[in-house]
């Protein structure tokens, strides 16, 4: 990606036009990728990079406010002096930048988010067998078609202040393809796993089917994660 399209943006840009078109390019890359049913990376990535702009925004407007322009007067309300704006290239590159840039932004990371929902519609998921009371680990068994990919998963630290995306609170391990049939189903790949596997005597095990294809690690996994760390903290299984 553009250095300069790295969330948070960590430089001020320094040609307008030449960084509108730079912005143009990459959105047109994440589209691409949306259009594709890819929510990952594109999604996390549009919404990083628009929060580093109204963070680089943010800190020119303190930079502006600790560097006061000429003495023009004094409110008369207030006894206050009035400033003019300064005046700086580089500044008003980031002012047309921020105005150009942030409403196509906004734009994309709302096409991610319902693109999301959408996608998640199309997913469904379903405990295998009986869960035990804890589900904090366990395994998630992805199917397409006759294939099932199986997970292991384990969610993460807990966030007191709320931020991040449920899926990243949730870390998985690919352990292998599972061909189904009519006498080899979800119960008999979970009973398998116990086998290979003793020290997890009755694992929780989710299994998703998808109504549509979808990319499997860009789409389907965190998609996935998402759907069970949401069942998981509000304990509706």
């Amino acid at each position: 990606m553009d250095p300069f399209l790295r969330g948070p943006i960590a430089c001020v840009p320094d040609d307008a036009e030449g960084t509108r078109y730079r912005v143009l390019a990459y959105l047109q890359h994440v589209r691409r990728g949306f259009s594709e049913r890819k929510l990952y990376p594109y999604l996390p990535e549009v919404q990083a990079v628009r929060r580093g702009l109204e963070e680089l925004f943010r800190r020119r407007e303190e930079l502006d406010a600790a560097m006061p322009g000429e003495l023009t007067g004094w409110d008369p309300a207030t006894g206050r002096a009035l400033r003019a704006r300064r005046v700086e290239p580089l500044w008003e590159v980031l002012d047309d930048v921020y105005t150009m840039a942030l409403p196509l932004l906004g734009e994309a990371t709302e096409e991610g988010l319902e693109l999301r929902e959408e996608l998640m519609a199309h997913v469904h998921v379903e405990p295998v067998g009986l869960l035990p009371l804890r589900t904090e680990e366990g395994y998630l068994l992805l199917r397409q078609g006759r294939v099932a990919r199986v997970y292991t998963y384990q969610v993460g630290l807990h966030r007191p202040d709320g931020s991040g995306a449920p899926e990243h609170m949730l870390r998985t391990s690919y352990v292998a393809d599972h061909t189904l049939s009519i006498v080899w189903h979800y119960e008999d790949v979970k009973a398998e796993l116990v086998k290979r596997r003793p020290e997890w005597p009755h694992p929780a095990m989710f299994a998703f089917t998808a109504d549509i294809p979808l990319p499997a690690i860009e789409t389907y996994v965190p998609l996935a994660k998402r759907l069970v760390m949401e069942l998981v903290q509000r304990g509706a299984y």
